[in-house]
């Protein structure tokens, strides 16, 4: 498998990353809200200040959900992140949170 670049995904700001590397065909998924106008893979850094500006915490959410460790492949990882995105979502009762998707092509 080719790969096109290796990002860190920050699942809390302070608490835990992990760099993992992203295949040229990617599908790449973020847990955020209605309101936030930013892209949280390609404008991150916008995209965070919005969300805990308004009280989100998006990514301490997914952080509490997504079982990780450094133990878990790549492949594991996302699949994690992305369940634990789900599952956030299906149990969201102010219906404010949803998951971002993103196809990375090359």
């Amino acid at each position: 498998m080719n790969y096109l670049f290796t990002t860190m995904v920050f699942l809390h700001h302070y608490s835990y990353y992990k760099e993992v590397t992203i295949p040229i065909m990617a599908r790449q998924v973020a847990l955020t809200t209605f309101d936030n106008p930013y892209d949280p893979i390609d404008d991150r850094e916008n995209w965070y200040r919005f969300d805990m500006l308004n009280n989100h915490d998006s990514s301490g959410r997914l952080a509490r959900f997504a079982k990780v460790s450094d133990s878990l492949s790549d492949e594991e990882f996302n699949e994690e992140i992305e369940r634990a995105i789900d599952e956030i979502v299906e149990n969201d009762f102010e219906n404010k949170f949803y998951k971002f998707v993103k196809e990375t092509k090359d």
